[in-house]
């Protein structure tokens, strides 16, 4: 009779507490209220988000260019570039198969690059 006192008072304890403890941080409550407030107007859209990406390659890049003008990489590093993507050879696609009843039935395929 104990253990099953024990054992109902855990789990009403742990039922009160669950809501409390599955709350939002006040941090994201202000930050969501904040973000209510904006414009859709001053919102960053989707390619907005892409600019620092853009801004970290060109300084790799830069980066390079600078190692090899010093010597300290080869130069053959900024001419792979040039080389181009070899031919596709292939890809899987979705087929179509006849059944008896004359429906069609897509499956997964290899197709082969030239067509």
């Amino acid at each position: 009779m104990d253990c099953r006192l024990i054992a109902l008072v855990s789990v009403c304890l742990f039922l009160l507490t669950s809501p409390a403890l599955s709350a939002p941080a006040a941090d994201a409550r202000s930050h969501l209220e904040q973000s209510k407030d904006v414009p859709l107007s001053k919102r960053p859209k989707y390619m907005d988000t892409r600019d620092p990406q853009d801004i970290f390659k060109d300084l790799v890049y830069l980066t390079l260019q600078q190692l090899v003008s010093e010597g300290k990489v080869t130069p053959d590093v900024m001419t792979g570039a040039d080389i181009g993507v070899p031919g596709k050879r292939g890809h899987q696609g979705l087929c179509l198969r006849r059944t008896a009843s004359q429906r069609f039935i897509a499956y997964p395929c290899w197709q082969s690059g030239s067509k």
